[in-house]
């Protein structure tokens, strides 16, 4: 597979995840969305930014999380795209993991913690 075929399927993947993101978050009315392009650092550097980008109910956008890459000599824009979302995607699953190890250590530890949370499963909240 070439890497515009693969800039295609991961660019479909990434319009998926930020889809279900949004449907999951119906209710409340926040949408995510993100925005992927070159950039020029300098004259003489150009680079890439990804940008995650939240819209909420009365509020006007905002960026929750920017991504900056330097575009090394002689990679083409689409393998520099393709390579900057795979990252993406990796930072953003290792910081969710490691997120959800945190909350698992708190709730090992603290009580009130935890009654919390069985309320909250409790009463569908």
């Amino acid at each position: 597979m070439g890497t515009a075929e693969k800039l295609t399927v991961v660019k479909e993947v990434l319009a998926k995840i930020f889809v279900d993101a949004t449907s999951c978050s119906a209710e409340s009315g926040i949408k995510y969305k993100y925005l992927s392009k070159a950039v020029d650092i300098s004259d003489t550097e150009k680079g890439w930014v990804f940008q995650i980008i939240l819209k909420e109910p009365a509020y006007p956008e905002r960026i929750l999380q920017e991504f900056k890459y330097l575009r090394p000599a002689g990679i083409d824009a689409k393998s520099m795209e393709y390579d900057v979302i795979v990252s993406v995607m990796s930072q953003v699953t290792q910081t969710a993991a490691l997120t959800w190890n945190h909350l698992g250590l708190l709730l090992i530890k603290d009580v009130e913690l935890q009654e919390t949370a069985k309320d909250v499963i409790k009463n569908g909240n």
